[in-house]
């Protein structure tokens, strides 16, 4: 789950944010991106590196979103987890999104 930022967050355009949320996933690792209204990916996939996994309880993650080249609008940071699976071995992929604009 992404705890930061909150849903609808504005940024400026030249700088960056910090995401940061928790989770639990093979290997440790999830992915975020921010995508466009149009579902176009604008920065990512970035890594979100989890502090563990295969233990009943959520780890936390950060990673840093570059604004750099990134146009005034509004958009859309999708952080998924990852189970290679197919959900036959788990509970399947989570998903989590926050509206962010950028000015």
């Amino acid at each position: 789950s992404i705890d930061e930022p909150i849903e609808g967050s504005t940024f400026a355009s030249s700088g960056s944010f910090t995401a940061t949320g928790r989770g639990n996933s093979f290997e440790a690792t999830g992915n975020c991106t921010l995508l466009a209204a149009d579902g176009e990916v604008v920065v990512g996939p970035l890594i979100a590196q989890m502090d563990g996994y295969m233990e009943p309880q959520l780890f936390p993650w950060e990673l840093t979103v570059d604004l750099d080249g990134v146009p005034p609008g509004t958009y859309t940071l999708t952080c998924i987890t990852d189970d290679p699976t197919g959900g036959t071995e788990g509970p399947g992929t989570y998903t989590d999104t926050r509206t962010v604009i950028v000015e």
